[in-house]
C-alpha cells in the first residue's frame, strides 16, 4: 500500500476514534415524557433499561461508533436472549439527548 494511502487511512481511523471518544454517555438517561423509563450506561460498556409502566427490562452491552450507540442485548424481561439481538440509538450532539425513533431520552445523571 502506498505511503500516502496508509497515512490517509490512519488519519481517518484517528478521526473516527476521536469522534467516538467525545461522546460520553455514561450515566442515567430518562425518557423525556416518562422519567420512570430509564437507561443506565456504566463506564465499562454495560447498560440496563427499565420501563416500569410497561413492566419491561433489558440489559446488555453497548459500544460507540461516532454518534451511534450500538446496544447488544443479553437479556429482555429477565430472560436471556440469543446472539444478534441489537439496536442502534443516535446521540444528538448539542442537545445532550439520545433518540430511538420517536422516543427521546435526556440525561438525568452523569457518572
Amino acid at each position: 500500500m502506498p505511503f500516502m494511502m496508509m497515512l490517509a487511512t490512519s488519519l481517518t481511523a484517528l478521526v473516527v476514534m476521536a469522534q467516538v471518544q467525545t461522546v460520553d454517555i455514561a450515566g442515567t438517561w430518562t425518557l423525556e415524557k416518562d422519567p420512570s423509563t430509564r437507561v443506565d450506561f456504566d463506564d465499562k460498556g454495560a447498560f440496563r433499561f427499565s420501563a416500569p409502566s410497561y413492566k419491561s427490562t433489558s440489559a446488555g452491552n453497548y459500544s460507540l461508533s461516532g454518534e451511534k450507540i450500538l446496544l447488544t442485548y443479553t437479556e429482555v424481561d429477565g430472560e436471556p436472549v440469543g446472539p444478534g439481538m441489537k439496536l442502534v440509538l443516535v446521540f444528538e450532539r448539542g442537545t445532550d439527548s439520545i433518540r430511538l425513533n420517536k422516543f427521546r431520552y435526556v440525561r438525568a445523571k452523569k457518572i
